[in-house]
């Protein structure tokens, strides 16, 4: 650090606006410990994020800096990032962009994504989260799955689906009919964890 500190302000906004990546460079110096790296990543007219080598990711749209839209715009697509193995998303339907979500969570499925935590609120607004969410049972690179989204029929005509190749699932919020539990059982068999609620059926 002693050796940067040492470079003109000018020579060093070059250097990591050309060489580094955005990611490092505000987790490295966008802190309290050196006032002045701070500064100088303010000042930045061009920051190069590389997306390639990160393995965890959460989005949200629940606040109001439009942190999930803004992602999802520069970023539509997920399979662009190789080696992302968890991702967790928390979103309200009433405010989500349709389309940019769409992109996004059909591109999932070319993902080697390991673990998927999808939190939701008006779900049923937009998005057809019963369709994906019963995609999402057969992918065979997916294990891990928490879904807390309140949309009702999660498993509505999952009796189609030969084989769930989740291994640990929890589902919270809206929870499932001893119906639904029933066609887990039978077709989850690589199941060892097994979280839900059980709620009564609403046919």
């Amino acid at each position: 650090m002693s050796k940067l500190e040492s470079l003109p302000n000018e020579i060093l906004i070059d250097l990591l606006e050309k060489y580094a990546n955005g990611v490092d460079e505000l987790v490295a110096f966008r802190n309290d410990l050196n006032s002045r790296f701070a500064a100088l990543v303010d000042q930045y007219q061009q920051l190069h994020f590389n997306f390639e080598s990160i393995q965890s990711l959460t989005l949200s749209n629940r606040d109001p800096s439009g942190q999930m839209d803004a992602f999802l715009s520069i970023f539509p697509i997920l399979d662009q990032f190789k080696q992302l193995r968890r991702l967790r998303l928390d979103f309200d339907g009433n405010t989500v962009e349709e389309m940019r979500m769409n992109i996004a969570m059909r591109s999932l499925f070319k993902t080697n994504i390991h673990t998927l935590s999808i939190k939701g609120k008006n779900a049923h607004a937009g998005f057809q989260w019963n369709h994906f969410i019963q995609a999402i049972f057969v992918m065979t690179t997916l294990p891990r799955l928490f879904l807390a989204v309140d949309s009702y029929g999660y498993f509505w005509n999952v009796e189609r689906l030969n084989a769930f190749n989740i291994e640990h699932l929890t589902i919270e919020v809206c929870g499932c009919t001893w119906n639904d539990l029933k066609i887990i059982l039978k077709h989850a068999s690589r199941l060892s964890y097994l979280n839900v609620r059980l709620t009564q059926d609403l046919t």
